[in-house]
C-alpha cells in the first residue's frame, strides 16, 4: 500500500527479483474513506498478490 507510483515502483522490483511477474499483481484497489483499519495517506492505493500452490499430479 502507498502511492501508485510507489506500488508500481515495488511491483517493478519485486519482478526484477523473480519473485513474481507484474500482471500477477492486481489492479488498484480503491481504499474507501474509513473503510479500512489501516490509515492511508491520502493518494495512497492498495494492490495485491495472490498466488495458488501448484498442484502436482500424484504419480
Amino acid at each position: 500500500m502507498g502511492s501508485d507510483a510507489d506500488t508500481r515502483g515495488a511491483i517493478a522490483s519485486l519482478h526484477h527479483l523473480g519473485y513474481a511477474e507484474q500482471f500477477e499483481w492486481s489492479h488498484v484497489v480503491d481504499i474507501p474513506e474509513g473503510g479500512l483499519l489501516v490509515r492511508p495517506d491520502p493518494g495512497d492505493v492498495l494492490r495485491y498478490l495472490q498466488r495458488y500452490p501448484s498442484v502436482r499430479p500424484q504419480a
